[in-house]
């Protein structure tokens, strides 16, 4: 269950919740099982941040720091993850995460995705690295 006082941050906006990281480091916040439905998050700093089971259905993570989050069993239908960075995050069992959606994103070798889309990872770096760069 997600951190009473994380999941109150964060919805203040990205602005408020990235100068808290910024300032607390060494904190790895908890918004698990979260309802973030429909929330613009552009350019929130979920790096390390435990997302698991939550619920990110049409959620704008345009420019996200996603680094090493652990998204397990979320939902991410009809999110926005264009130019996110995902590298090290794990989508184990995510619900409706697409390759479309991974196209516009930067993953790597480290990337957990579900079984059904693991070709992605498959296609090496450069490719991954030109996608992301809008190439």
């Amino acid at each position: 269950m997600a951190d009473k006082k994380h999941y109150e941050l964060i919805k203040e906006g990205p602005t408020q919740w990235n100068e808290w990281r910024h300032k607390n480091p060494g904190v790895n916040p908890d918004l698990s099982c979260s309802d973030l439905q429909d929330y613009d998050l552009t350019d929130v700093n979920f790096s390390k941040t435990d997302l698991k089971e939550a619920n990110l259905f049409g959620v704008n993570l345009t420019r996200a720091k996603l680094k090493n989050a652990d998204l397990r069993s979320v939902n991410i239908y009809e999110a926005i993850l264009d130019y996110s960075d995902l590298s090290g995050a794990d989508f184990t069992k995510a619900d409706g995460i697409t390759a479309e959606q991974l196209q516009k994103a930067l993953t790597d070798d480290d990337t957990k995705l579900p079984e059904y889309l693991r070709f992605e990872q498959k296609q090496g770096w450069l490719g991954r690295v030109l996608r992301f760069l809008g190439k």
